[in-house]
């Protein structure tokens, strides 16, 4: 029988079985052996594509993956269709070099067989060679990928394909997967501390006695007793709840190593090492004999180390879940009515709702949708109620009336609402939002990558310092070898610097939270240390200190009333959905109804053009559509209301005036009062508005500098002079304010803000809580001081116990509860965060 030259596969490195030869062409003249034709398609595919290395850096025996056939690559192209990609992915227009826009589109997928850095490595090399696949990133830790890629140019079916072949499994990653393997790794995290806690208890109650003393000298059988059931309840602990630290531990070493930076090290670093000599001293010491155990040291280490981590994660957990709830609703059925009469049509997915689509919502149901509510012949002035609290923080149910709107993640709370479909699926507000905050969380701000980077170079430290206590003691006192290992292994426990790693995530997220209970969503990672350094707000005037819902004020001609709407139709600015009220609430059904014109051309901040049987017509402001009469101005209005201009090359020429006006929200004196006051911040205006409609808000509201008349451009200048000397915040809801919210430090959106503000926007604010802002700048800056509490903390006492420690004044039992209690206590600071004024 032919012999195999290794014992071991090449591509998964687990054993080959007798008798069985299948070889690899690794080079034209090395020859490589594998366990099966599985490993032999993968080995042969990596090889082919030229990623050889990735053999050099497999680090852990692969699963042995199983040979891909015809029919499964079939079963993957479920994934490309439309609905299901609209669903999953995130799509948006990109231009390419030559001009023209490409659809890219976003995934993140969950891939299972995922065992070391290496297969990060080989998974992103392997993707990224493929034609049509922009980027693709893999979180080791989360064994998760974020994938952009051209469904036009390459499926996501031969993607998944290719990454199967690879000796992966990939899936698309919804809420419910997610929320899924975090309530199993939090059952798993629950039973890790579980074990733990009873074993430090237990093994703390076997070592009181020879801590005291309480064994006298024919109690030598009973101590070996004590320390054979200590090292029996630390074993468990050691190699079963202590795994993720030894595990974390590995990866951070090889990381290191490869990359050959400090700064890859992590607080699992010194962690497993502690546990690893502790517990092997202990074993040494149970059975030859010696002074020392430190079995109840490793417990108590244990114990609390992961009681600090749980409670991290499970604020992760809750909003994954609000996540889930709603993604979940997609297979609840939803009574669909006639639109015309409001009776029962038939029922309907979710999934399969159309915009248009009336649907009945029932006491306690979950709204999947943007919606807006239908009036019955009925009941013509029905009020409803609606829980908006998952949105807007707001646990007081809100009154709704027919031609309000309803948003996506809202709960009807008694008396059943139709409504009409405005958006649904991955358009409508809660998966913009759930979008957003999944980019927040991937995102790292400044001050956790300064802790992270201190956090590396401190390990290191750390390393370092103690082996040189432990040869300054060896060197001191040469016949007390264990002497200088307890005193090594106290100054390695007492200075872990898990209370540093844990000091700006805890508080970040418990901060995020809070602020998403206040109603404002943070959607990126700098968002709140930005905020709490800011000293200037500039607002937006429409849509965000008024209303925004522009009424009609003048009698105008119905067909030219007609004329404006469909060519506001075109665009989203107040004064456009003013008009579209307008003509719906008036006899136009005579009318032909819907936008008519052609070549129509927005201009951002002016107004809006387009052809109508061939004649030009303008709608905007004064300026815009005087330069198609070839006229210098029109008629000056009283300059108090806000106004727009309708004007058509036809001879005669069709030149009319709407005027509108626009309230001030309640909220907004006292907010301008509290930011100016409480805050001490420098509050100022923008506005596309004409100045008489904008001097006039800003003098009710007691703001000193307002400018009227800004296109784009002008905001963005204005912002920009004002980030010479300081921390700007811009808060807006249109298209023409994103150049300014852009530039600005950090950017809100109100939550009727235009879809693409929402995007770039660094937070959005919920509906109805423009009073909450005060607050929310507030709980930043509390934010960013119980950070620099925790650092200060996690460093002053290292700074305090570490020369203790290596003056020998601290037992091992000793540093691990002063290094636990110092992880808890910064864990338990930062979940003061989660306690927020209300507005």
């Amino acid at each position: 029988m032919a012999k195999h030259p290794s014992k071991t596969c090449f591509h998964c490195h687990n054993a080959i079985a007798p008798g069985v030869l299948i070889a690899v062409q690794r080079t034209a003249e090395a020859v490589d052996h594998v366990c099966c034709y599985g490993c032999k398609a993968v080995a042969e595919l990596i090889l082919g594509q030229g990623l050889g290395r990735f053999y050099q850096y497999l680090d852990t025996p692969l699963p042995r993956p199983d040979e891909v056939s015809d029919a499964q690559d079939m079963a993957l192209s479920v994934y490309d269709r439309d609905d299901l990609l609209a669903e999953l992915a995130e799509a948006r227009l990109v231009k390419a070099f030559d001009g023209s826009e490409k659809t890219l589109l976003d995934i993140r997928l969950s891939i299972r067989g995922i065992t070391c850095a290496a297969c990060v490595w080989l998974i992103e090399n392997a993707m990224r060679t493929v034609p049509g696949v922009e980027s693709c990133l893999v979180n080791l830790g989360s064994h998760e990928a974020q994938l952009e890629w051209y469904q036009d140019e390459v499926p996501l079916s031969t993607l998944l394909s290719r990454m199967r072949r690879l000796g992966y499994e990939a899936i698309p990653l919804t809420a419910e997967i997610q929320e899924a393997e975090l309530k199993k790794n939090q059952r798993t995290d629950l039973l890790r501390i579980g074990i733990a806690g009873i074993g430090a208890m237990q093994a703390m109650m076997l070592a009181i006695p020879t801590y005291f003393g309480m064994l006298d000298v024919s109690g030598e059988t009973m101590l070996t007793f004590f320390r054979m059931a200590a090292l029996f309840i630390a074993t468990p602990v050691v190699f079963f709840s202590a795994q993720p630290f030894f595990a974390g531990a590995k990866r951070s070493l090889i990381n290191t190593f490869r990359t050959r930076q400090v700064g890859q090290l992590t607080m699992e670093v010194p962690v497993a090492l502690a546990m690893a000599l502790a517990y092997g001293s202990s074993l040494m010491i149970t059975w030859q004999g010696g002074d020392e155990v430190y079995f109840d040291s490793v417990c108590m280490f244990t114990f609390f180390l992961l009681l600090g981590r749980f409670f991290e994660n499970k604020a992760r957990l809750k909003m994954v879940h609000e996540s889930a709830r709603l993604s979940q609703q997609r297979f609840v059925l939803y009574e669909r009515l006639d639109s015309a009469t409001l009776r029962l049509k038939d029922q309907v997915l979710v999934r399969d709702m159309q915009v248009g689509d009336v649907i009945r919502l029932g006491s306690g149901q979950l709204i999947p949708f943007d919606g807006e509510i239908c009036s019955t012949d009925s009941t013509p002035g029905q009020s409803y109620h609606v829980n908006e609290a998952a949105l807007t923080g707001e646990f007081r149910p809100q009154r709704k009336r027919p031609g309000d709107s309803v948003l996506s993640g809202s709960v009807v709370v008694d008396t059943p609402v139709p409504a009409r479909v405005v958006r649904v699926g991955s358009d409508s507000f809660l998966s913009t939002v759930d979008r957003l905050v999944n980019r927040a969380l991937s995102e790292r701000p400044a001050v956790a990558r300064l802790a992270d980077r201190v956090g590396g170079i401190f390990v290191f430290g750390v390393l370092v310092v103690t082996s040189l206590v432990f040869a300054f003691w060896y060197w001191y006192d040469p016949d007390a070898p264990l002497r200088a290992f307890e005193i090594a292994l106290s100054v390695l426990v007492v200075t872990c610097p898990c209370a540093l790693a844990l000091a700006t995530p805890t508080a970040l997220t418990s901060a995020t939270n809070a602020l998403r209970r206040l109603g404002l969503i943070v959607t990126r990672g700098h968002t709140i240390e930005t905020m709490a350094r800011v000293d200037t707000i500039v607002f937006d005037k429409t849509g965000t200190l008024t209303y925004g819902h522009l009424s009609l004020r003048s009698e105008i001609d119905l067909v030219q009333l007609q004329l404006a709407a469909d060519l506001a139709a075109h665009s989203e600015h107040p004064v456009s959905r003013a008009l579209a009220k307008a003509a719906e609430g008036h006899s136009t059904s005579r009318l032909q109804s819907g936008s008519r014109f052609e070549a129509v051309r927005v201009v951002p901040g002016s107004g809006v053009e387009g052809k109508l049987d061939g004649v030009v017509y303008r709608l905007g402001n004064a300026e815009f559509v005087a330069e198609l009469l070839l006229a210098d101005s029109l008629p000056q209005s009283d300059g108090e209301h806000t106004e727009a201009w309708l004007v058509g090359a036809t001879s005669p020429a069709v030149c009319t005036r709407f005027e509108f006006d626009d309230e001030i929200r309640p909220e907004s004196p006292e907010v301008i009062s509290r930011f100016n006051i409480d805050l001490h911040h420098d509050c100022r205006m923008m506005s596309g508005d004409r100045p008489g409609p904008v001097h006039r808000v800003a003098e009710a509201l007691g703001i000193r500098q307002a400018l009227a008349g800004c296109s784009p451009d002008d905001k963005l200048a204005a912002v920009q002079r004002l980030q010479d000397d300081r921390v700007v915040a811009m808060i807006g809801d249109g298209i023409n304010d994103l150049p300014a919210m852009a530039a600005a430090h950090v950017s809100i959106a109100m939550h009727e803000a235009s879809d693409l503000a929402q995007v770039k926007a660094d937070a959005l604010l919920g509906a109805g809580r423009l009073a909450a802002l005060p607050a929310a700048f507030l709980h930043a800056r509390k934010t960013l001081k119980i950070i620099r509490q925790n650092l200060g903390w996690a460093l002053g006492y290292n700074a305090i116990a570490l020369p203790l420690a290596m003056a020998g004044l601290v037992p091992p039992w000793a540093a691990a509860i002063g290094m636990s209690l110092s992880s808890l206590i910064v864990v338990f600071n930062a979940m003061r965060l989660n306690r927020i004024s209300p507005a």
